[in-house]
């Protein structure tokens, strides 16, 4: 029941009858009062009939509350939906009426779990909402909806609430789990965007918005629910969806924290595997090694079959990595013992392995069991080209691609470059060579490069891009920049990263329409890339919007931008201003 205190239940009395002060509103007030002192000490039955009394004195809408209140606390359902039914008649026009009732109907949910119980509480809500205009009663009719799996009608009414509405995370999570069913990705991915700002305490909605997270690939927010969910409970125990998604989301740092800080007397093979995984990013590729041994050569961190073969995989990797090339080699020969021979796999790192230890001999070799098994017959005829003209070039090739995926670009570049040297293939080569002194901040050679490669490749509009974005980031010739990104665009419109170059050069000549529509085009088509988030922070920035700002810049920094803390100073500068 309602608990209203007597002064507040008497000063909406007197504001629903002030003008009628007459003998009927003077007996029907000391009725109503009796009833609510009674009322108010738990004594509904005695309460009623003054209630009653009040009633067929004068009609008050709030008197039909406290009759239903009061029939409520009794169990009396039929009574309660009467008097509410009856306020709801006597006051079309007052949305309290429908609202009292829609909640009764939704607290009936609860026990009688009718859908036709459903479909009285949002007929109500709806009515509510219509006379009111009150967003927050809009809430309950999207629950309902939810409720009733009407999931269009879920996504039409949550686009229709405010922005500064889009706050409750019931309400958010039912609209994701209608995107989600939908198939609607970047609406889903903004309604997660929301969620994972928000402290959740209900671990059923967190454990189904890791799943859908996981499911749809927004790695970054399964790993946010999962430490929200780790919050909540005292004996977290659900570490290894909380570290896969920590490492597909590239937090790699944090999870060797977490690692550390929980697991580190207790690990569970695929923690152990993450963190494993994590140093290999991190380029400390002597941790990774002791890692990836502790499941491979240890007796309690065995992982399932599939997922063995996956930690032995990268263990070669991280061998060849750290220049151990006979040991890699070696380990091929193990892991097919156990798992067998897959030209995919296995057999592609037997051949790098001996080829960056020199053993041309054996490599001869596997290229010939290549040509048996491997479908792409292609590609196989280019490494045999190779092989026969240079095949120390097909080593360096392996470890700048190895490098290159660990984001190790410091060790990439010299092989890129000794790549680039005995084979003059520039547009293979001299682009990736061009990235990675573009990604160490090497201006000078990046600069060399993009020349070169736009002298010999104009028409490229993968050249186009990159290199006027490489003017447009380091602020070198803004108008050659424009015309490079705007050449990129017209030959591929539809490509995503082309579209993000020219919006920030439409941004840096102060064009904000055209930035807008081609930032707003690459981010629809990839939220998650921390470039495009920093770009619309700058965008919406230079636009006086501080606020969506400062969100964007918290997602570059979120999704991994690489020069972090040149984000941190924006943010930094907007908070002082």
């Amino acid at each position: 029941m309602r608990k209203l205190g007597l002064f507040l239940s008497l000063l909406l009395f007197f504001n629903c009858f002030a003008a009628d002060r007459n003998a009927s509103l003077s007996n029907s007030l000391k009725e109503y009062t009796l009833g609510v002192l009674l009322s108010q000490k738990g004594d509904c039955e005695k309460a009623i009939p003054h209630f009653e009394k009040a009633l067929e004195y004068n009609k008050n809408i709030h008197i039909y509350f406290e009759l239903a209140d009061c029939y409520k606390s009794l169990s009396e359902l039929e009574k309660t939906i009467e008097y509410l039914e009856l306020a709801t008649k006597n006051f079309p026009d007052n949305p309290e009426g429908y609202l009292r009732l829609g909640d009764y109907y939704s607290e009936l949910v609860q026990t009688l779990k009718s859908p036709e119980i459903v479909k009285k509480a949002l007929e109500n809500y709806r009515k509510a909402f219509e006379l009111s205009g009150d967003y927050e009663i809009l809430y309950n009719v999207i629950e309902s909806e939810f409720l009733l799996q009407d999931y269009d009608a879920v996504i039409k009414d949550y686009e229709s609430l405010p922005d500064a509405f889009k706050t409750d995370y019931y309400t958010l999570f039912y609209a994701s789990v209608a995107y989600n069913s939908k198939k609607k990705s970047f609406e889903l991915f903004q309604t997660l965007r929301r969620l994972i700002r928000i402290r959740i305490d209900n671990p059923r909605i967190l454990n189904e918005l890791i799943g859908i997270s996981f499911s749809n690939h927004f790695y970054l927010f399964a790993f946010r629910f999962s430490l929200n969910l780790k919050l909540i409970y005292r004996e977290y125990n659900d570490w290894d969806r909380l570290f896969l998604s920590g490492l597909l989301a590239g937090k790699y740092k944090e999870v060797v924290d977490i690692y550390n800080k929980n697991l580190k007397d207790s690990p569970t093979p695929v923690s152990v595997y993450c963190v494993a995984t994590a140093y290999s990013y991190l380029h400390d590729y002597k941790k990774s090694k002791k890692f990836y041994e502790m499941i491979l050569k240890g007796d309690d961190l065995t992982l399932s079959g599939d997922l063995n073969r996956d930690v032995y995989l990268d263990y070669i990797k991280v061998l060849l990595a750290l220049g151990d090339y006979k040991d890699a080699y070696k380990e091929t020969l193990n892991y097919e013992k156990v798992y067998g021979l897959s030209p995919d796999n296995i057999l592609k790192l037997r051949f790098e392995s001996l080829i960056l230890a020199k053993n041309y001999k054996e490599a001869k070799k596997v290229i010939y069991i290549f040509k048996i098994t491997s479908s792409n017959k292609k590609v196989i005829d280019g490494i045999e080209k190779m092989f026969k003209k240079n095949p120390e070039c097909l080593g360096y090739d392996y470890l700048a691609s190895l490098y290159y995926s660990l984001r190790d670009f410091k060790k990439s570049a010299p092989y890129f470059k000794k790549c680039l040297n005995c084979t003059n293939d520039w547009l293979a080569y001299g682009t990736n060579l061009a990235l990675v002194y573009h990604n160490l901040g090497d201006v000078e050679n990046a600069k060399k490069l993009y020349e070169k490669l736009y002298e010999k490749y104009p028409e490229n509009p993968v050249v186009l891009n990159n290199y006027a974005y490489f003017l447009l980031e380091f602020n070198l010739d803004l108008k050659k920049a424009f015309e490079l990104a705007k050449k990129a665009v017209d030959k591929k419109p539809e490509t995503d990263s082309y579209r993000d170059t020219l919006g920030l050069a439409y941004l840096k000549m102060g064009n904000l329409e055209k930035a807008e529509e081609n930032l707003m085009y690459a981010y629809k088509h990839m939220p998650a890339n921390p470039d495009v988030c920093l770009h619309l922070g700058d965008f919406y920035f230079a636009k006086g919007d501080k606020d969506k700002a400062k969100e964007f810049w918290q997602d570059a920094i979120d999704f991994g931008i690489q020069d972090v803390e040149k984000v941190k100073d924006r943010l930094n500068r907007l908070n002082s201003l």
